[in-house]
C-alpha cells in the first residue's frame, strides 16, 4: 500500500485522488475518513469496522486466551497462522507503520 499525506489541493493525497480515482482516505492518527478531492469528512456507520481495526481493543481475558490457543486459522490467501501472532511485512519506506 501507499500512504499519502494531507487533504489540501497541493498534497500528494489530493493529486492521487484525482489521478487514480481513489476518493476515500483515512487519517491514520485520528481515524477520521475523508472524501477527496472535495475534502469533506465521511460519517457512515458502514466504515466503523475499518476504524475499529485501525486500533483494535481487547479485554484482558481475550489476551490471556491467545497464549492457550493451539488451533490454526486460515487467512484469505489460504495461509495458516496462529491467532495472536503478527508477522512483519516488508513495506519499503513505510515499514515504520508495521
Amino acid at each position: 500500500g501507499k500512504y499519502f499525506q494531507g487533504r489540501g489541493k497541493k498534497t500528494a493525497a489530493h493529486t492521487h485522488s484525482v489521478q487514480a480515482g481513489h476518493y476515500v482516505f483515512i487519517n491514520l492518527k485520528t481515524g477520521n475518513i475523508y472524501c477527496l478531492p472535495e475534502g469533506y469528512l465521511v460519517e457512515d456507520s458502514s466504515l466503523d469496522d475499518i476504524k475499529y481495526n485501525l486500533r483494535p481493543t481487547f479485554r484482558p481475558e481475550e489476551i490471556e486466551s491467545l497464549s492457550k490457543n493451539t488451533t490454526l486459522s486460515t487467512d484469505i490467501f489460504g495461509q495458516s497462522y496462529l491467532p495472536g501472532f503478527v508477522g512483519m511485512n516488508q513495506l519499503n519506506k513505510t515499514d515504520f507503520v508495521n
